[in-house]
């Protein structure tokens, strides 16, 4: 059950792609839905991934050996681009959100916040970025509550 970009999977796609009868697979895609593992948006829609197999995920990836052979690599990282990065980070744990002001983009600002995953890593972000010549100083902080009430929204939903 691959993501797609032509939207959730079908009881009878699933069927004939693991060989069995609908009514069966339709058994057990409720069994895994009420387990979180599968979701279905509509009733009588299609079938995705569900937030509790996507933890599961990132609970297993955090022990995966890639995720070691890359830390040394993103640590080089992280000190080879030195103040800015720590700049962002000094925000993100002062304010719970990080601020661009035509950083990443030209005639953009950018707020965004940390969604953690088990164990209290960051797993993803969610952000905003509004032109420049619409933002107005005083929406950062409205923008930024909104940002991270999200992030904390996804945070719960992912197991975080």
């Amino acid at each position: 059950m691959a993501p797609r970009d032509d939207g959730p999977w079908g009881v009878r796609e699933i069927a004939k792609g693991v060989e069995m009868s609908p009514s069966t697979v339709h058994r057990l895609l409720g069994l895994l839905e009420e387990e979180g593992l599968v979701r279905q948006d509509d009733p009588g829609g299609g079938y995705d991934v569900g937030t509790e197999l996507l933890r599961l995920a990132w609970t297993a990836s955090s022990t995966h050996p890639i995720r070691s052979a890359a830390l040394p690599h993103m640590q080089e990282l992280a000190e080879a681009s030195g103040a800015e990065l720590e700049r962002v980070l000094r925000d993100v744990r002062e304010r719970g959100y990080a601020f661009s002001q035509e950083e990443r983009r030209l005639g953009g600002i950018g707020i965004a916040a940390p969604v953690f995953g088990p164990g209290g890593q960051v797993v993803a972000e969610v952000g905003v970025s509004v032109p420049t010549q619409r933002f107005v100083a005083g929406d950062e902080d409205r923008l930024a509550r909104h940002v991270v009430a999200c992030a904390a929204r996804i945070t719960d939903d992912v197991g975080g």
